[in-house]
Formats: structure tokens, C-alpha cells, sequence
């Protein structure tokens, strides 16, 4: 995993020396946990890919491939393993988002065990600049999906309509404003993958797309 690089190369973002990780080609720094190829861009703004309205992913066993309505490829996402440097092993899967370009564009932090059946998972939603956006969590025992803003507070919650029939129970995701479930802000399909839909602009779009992975791994993969 680890390639044979010894010299000391620095971080982009802090003064500690950062590891070469072969399996990734990319430099990772166990002080500030970022590879050396994220941005550092601080003033984030909402890059054009995510104010499509409508988006296909197609899932895999360790990456996504983004789609947007015309069945044009406009990203994909990859799995990255940093359970060796994270000091929270409660997120040491980290999912990257890279446009056509090959940039990144976002990610997700989870869990290797978010798969397993465990009482409760969470799964934390970054911009290209690795700024903190939200995080999704699920309670299994209650089957609750639930969104929260960085303070903590819940934003979002699966709509219960959704539990009602079998026949969506497992296929579709609509997500509310808690205090007005008439609001909605997003819905996903499972058809041959996931269909994401963008229903409102008042919750940001990083946090459909880190839903797909987080519905993908908990229940899927």
C-alpha cells in the first residue's frame, strides 16, 4: 500500500511530512489527514456540476460512476482506505468525488463497519476544499435517516410516507424539512443504480450525492 518514496516532502497544508501511498498515487499526511492532491481552497463556491437537478449513479463494489440526465459521464467517485492515519476509526473509509477532470470535487467520510448491521452509522460530507457540510446518519433499529448541519442540528429527515409501501421501502429516499414535511429537497430511485433528484435549492447538493454512497454501503453493498 505503502510505496518506497523515503525522501521528506512536506505538506501542502501543515508542517508535518506527508507519506507516499502507492495504492493511490497521492501523498497523505497523517497531521491534517488530507491527500496532497485536495485543494485548499477556503471561499467555496458551488461548482456548476452540482447544480444539475437531476443525476445516475452508477454503483460498484469501491467506486461510482456519476451520470448526468442525457447519460453523459460527468464523475466518478473512488474508495481510498485511511484507517493506518486517521486517529477517528469511526471514519476511516473516505469515498473521493473527481470530475472529468480528474479534481476533486468533494467526499465522504464513513466506515469500514458502516455495512454491517450496527445500531447506528454516520457518513461526514466535505466540498472540494475539505470543508465540513453536513452529516447523514442512520439508526437502524428505527430505520431513520436523518440529515444534520455542522452545528449538529437536524435539517433533514427521510419522509415517513416513504416506509409505508414495501414496494418503496427499499427503493425510495425523499428527504423533508423536518419542520415541514410538504418540503422537499431531494428523492433517490433505485433503478439499475440510483437516480438522484434535486427538488429544492435550499439544501446543498454535497449532501444528495454523499447519500448515495452512504445508502449504497449501508444497505446495498
Amino acid at each position: 500500500m505503502f510505496g518506497s518514496r523515503k525522501k521528506k516532502s512536506p505538506c501542502r497544508f501543515c508542517d508535518n511530512n506527508v507519506e507516499f501511498m502507492k495504492q493511490y498515487n497521492d501523498y497523505f499526511c497523517p497531521k491534517c489527514e488530507r491527500f496532497q492532491s485536495e485543494d485548499s481552497v477556503k471561499e467555496i463556491k458551488l461548482l456548476p456540476i452540482f447544480k444539475l437537478k437531476k443525476y445516475n449513479f452508477a454503483a460498484q463494489k469501491y467506486a461510482y460512476i456519476i451520470y448526468n440526465s442525457l447519460g453523459s459521464r460527468i464523475a466518478f467517485a473512488e474508495k481510498r482506505d485511511v484507517t493506518k492515519f486517521v486517529s477517528d476509526k469511526k471514519y476511516n473509509i473516505r469515498y473521493y468525488f473527481f470530475n472529468d477532470m480528474k479534481r476533486i470535487v468533494g467526499s465522504v467520510d464513513g466506515s469500514s463497519g458502516a455495512a454491517n448491521k450496527i445500531s447506528e452509522a454516520s457518513w461526514k460530507i466535505f466540498d472540494y476544499g475539505r470543508n465540513l457540510r453536513a452529516e447523514i446518519r442512520h439508526i437502524s433499529e428505527s430505520d431513520t435517516w436523518q440529515i444534520l448541519d455542522t452545528n449538529g442540528e437536524i435539517i433533514a429527515l427521510r419522509d415517513p410516507e416513504d416506509n409505508r409501501s414495501l414496494k418503496n421501502k427499499m427503493r425510495q429516499f425523499t428527504f423533508v424539512n423536518p419542520e415541514n414535511r410538504e418540503e422537499v429537497y431531494f428523492q433517490t430511485n433505485r433503478k439499475a443504480g440510483f437516480v438522484l433528484q434535486i427538488l429544492s435549492d435550499k439544501l446543498d447538493p454535497h449532501i444528495g450525492w454523499g447519500f448515495i454512497v452512504a445508502l449504497h454501503q449501508r444497505a446495498y453493498a
